[in-house]
């Protein structure tokens, strides 16, 4: 992960992708000398652990749902999509897509995010 990461920059797929590696390999403890997972991101980044596992999620929901023609370009937008199973991910992500305005889920669009609730999981 780039040093100078930033709270704005926690939705970048490839520092959410590196924050999953540094957990599921252990680096943290193993190759960055820290105790905990919770510490590292606490520490390094001023991060709790929560969010840090939001960034997580967010990443394996874009891996899961990238080949369609718009990707998840924020946490927030993945947030409602990591508590579906895969197919389901993908099937609600395009249906956010198809009612978004002009094709482009944006922050002010809650049209298609908030029919994920009727999406069971």
């Amino acid at each position: 992960m780039s040093s100078n990461m930033s709270r704005k920059d926690y939705g970048n797929r490839s520092e959410s992708c590196a924050l999953m590696e540094i957990r599921d390999k252990g680096l943290y403890r193993d190759v960055l000398g820290y105790q905990t997972f919770e510490e590292y991101c606490r520490v390094k980044w001023d991060m709790k652990r929560t969010y840090a596992y939001y960034m997580i999620e967010s990443a394996k929901v874009v891996e899961n749902v990238h080949h369609g023609e718009q990707i998840p370009m924020t946490e927030s937008q993945t947030r409602p999509l990591a508590r579906l199973d895969p197919e389901k991910q993908k099937e609600a992500w395009q249906m956010a897509v198809e009612t978004a305005p002009d094709g482009k889920v944006t922050a002010d669009h809650r049209g298609g995010l908030a029919s994920l609730g009727s999406i069971k999981p």
